[in-house]
C-alpha cells in the first residue's frame, strides 16, 4: 500500500513538471493565461467619480461597471450619462491634446483647463490654429461638464462658480504632477514653465 502511494505521488509529481507523457499522466490539460493589458492611470479625481471604470476593447475578459452613490451613502447603479460622456470625450480627445502638448502650443494651466501658448507656426497656418482651438474647446468644455457634475453629485446641490473653481485649480494640480517632462504647465503665480 505505501509502495503504490510513493509511485503515485511520483507520478503526480512528474506529471506536473511534464516529464510524463499525456499517455501516462491523468490529464493533459494545458492553461494559458490571458496577456495583461495595462491601462493608463486616471487622475485621483476621475477614481473618486467613476470608481475603476476602464474602456473595454475586445480581448478584454473582465466587465466594470459604474456606480455612483447618493449623498446619503446609498448606492445606485445609475451612472451619470452627463458624466460619464465628458470622460468619453476626453478619452477621445487625448492623443490630440498629447501631440499638442509635445508641439508645445497647449499647456496645463492653474485652473484646471489646457490654455494656448502662441506659437508662430500656428499662428501662420489658419487650419492648424482651427483644428487646436477646437480641440481646446471640447477638452475645456469636457473638463468643466466633470468638475460641475462632481461636485453636484458629491453635495446633491448645484455648486457655485468658486467652488468649481477651487475644483479646478485641485485638478490643474494633478495634472502639473502627471505631466510628461518638456509639457508647459503654468504654476500657481501663473508664470509658464516646463516640466
Amino acid at each position: 500500500m505505501r509502495k503504490t502511494l510513493i509511485i503515485f505521488v511520483i507520478m503526480v509529481m512528474f506529471g506536473m513538471t511534464g516529464l510524463v507523457s499525456c499517455a501516462t499522466a491523468p490529464s493533459c490539460l494545458v492553461i494559458v493565461p490571458p496577456a495583461i493589458i495595462m491601462t493608463g492611470p486616471k487622475t485621483v479625481i476621475e477614481r473618486q467619480i467613476v470608481g475603476d471604470y476602464r474602456e473595454l476593447d475586445e480581448n478584454s475578459w473582465m466587465v466594470s461597471s459604474v456606480q455612483t452613490f447618493s449623498s446619503d451613502g446609498s448606492s445606485s447603479d445609475k451612472a451619470d450619462p452627463q458624466l460619464l460622456a465628458a470622460f468619453a470625450d476626453r478619452h477621445r480627445l487625448s492623443d490630440s491634446i498629447s501631440a499638442f502638448k509635445r508641439e508645445g502650443v497647449l499647456g496645463e494651466a492653474n485652473t484646471g483647463f489646457v490654455a494656448y501658448l502662441p506659437s508662430a507656426a500656428f499662428e501662420k497656418n489658419a487650419a492648424r490654429k482651427t483644428e487646436l482651438n477646437n480641440v481646446m474647446r471640447q477638452e475645456n468644455a469636457a473638463r468643466t461638464i466633470i468638475f460641475r457634475r462632481s461636485l453636484f453629485l458629491s453635495k446633491n446641490a448645484e455648486p457655485t462658480q468658486a467652488e468649481i473653481d477651487a475644483f479646478g485649480r485641485l485638478f490643474a494640480e494633478e495634472q502639473a504632477a502627471k505631466a510628461n517632462k518638456g509639457e508647459m504647465i503654468q504654476d500657481k503665480s501663473g508664470r509658464w514653465r516646463k516640466k
